[in-house]
């Protein structure tokens, strides 16, 4: 099974005079992590060893927190990492990061994922400190 590096529009538009749109996965990444970072109440984008050392071997790109994985019918999983604020719903916080990401993606590349995960790796009580 090949590993998609990129997303690409429908049959139909690529067949457009105008050429193909391809968009490449750490793009689609950048994008989903910055929409998270946006949000109140993420201190920053998570990381981790383990998980980034999966996605190399798996068919998923990993970039600054967010894990993007394309299926054969070109729809788009997305798992962001984050650290949450110390004193934030983390409800709230998983919601919101969710509809911003959803909405950043579709408003500048027309990619509606059809997941959106959250995982929340820790809590910031401080300025350095994260638990």
């Amino acid at each position: 099974m090949k590993k998609k590096t990129f997303w690409c529009i429908s049959e139909q538009e690529k067949k457009s005079d105008f050429g193909t749109l391809r968009i490449r996965n750490e793009v689609i990444a950048s994008i989903a992590a910055t929409a998270a970072a946006e949000v109140d109440g993420v201190a920053k984008m998570g990381k981790n060893i383990l998980s980034s050392i999966k996605g190399l071997l798996s068919k998923k790109i990993y970039c600054q927190g967010v894990y993007v994985e394309i299926d054969e019918e070109n729809e788009v999983k997305i798992t962001a990492y984050i650290v949450a604020k110390y004193g934030t719903d983390l409800a709230w916080l998983a919601s919101n990061v969710q509809a911003n990401m959803r909405s950043v993606l579709e408003k500048m590349t027309g990619i509606i994922p059809s997941e959106v995960n959250v995982v929340i790796q820790g809590v910031r009580t401080t300025e350095n400190e994260v638990k």
